[in-house]
């Protein structure tokens, strides 16, 4: 399940599907992610913002993924996942 989350991620957002979210660095990584929207500063809290409760790794990266498909979402969350450093397989 988690690995299918993290490959319909990386199709989202653009990157080769060989990175997994659910490696601890890359998941910290995504968790922690600078954004340069004003007054949501991280990943973390874009989907907070929304869905005030996370209840593991698999919740958190089902709601990021739910957030990005929303018509309302900013193109710069995606150009954020896109353009930052991962760990591949």
């Amino acid at each position: 399940m988690a690995n299918d989350l993290s490959r319909q991620l990386c199709e989202l957002c653009g990157i080769e599907k060989t990175v997994d979210f659910t490696k601890p660095e890359n998941f910290v990584r995504l968790f922690n992610l600078t954004l340069p929207i004003r007054g949501i500063s991280s990943i973390a809290e874009f989907v907070t913002f929304e869905y005030l409760t996370i209840t593991d790794s698999k919740d958190f990266l089902k709601k990021l993924i739910k957030s990005i498909q929303e018509p309302y979402t900013e193109n710069e969350v995606i150009k954020s996942i896109r353009e930052a450093e991962w760990v591949y397989d």
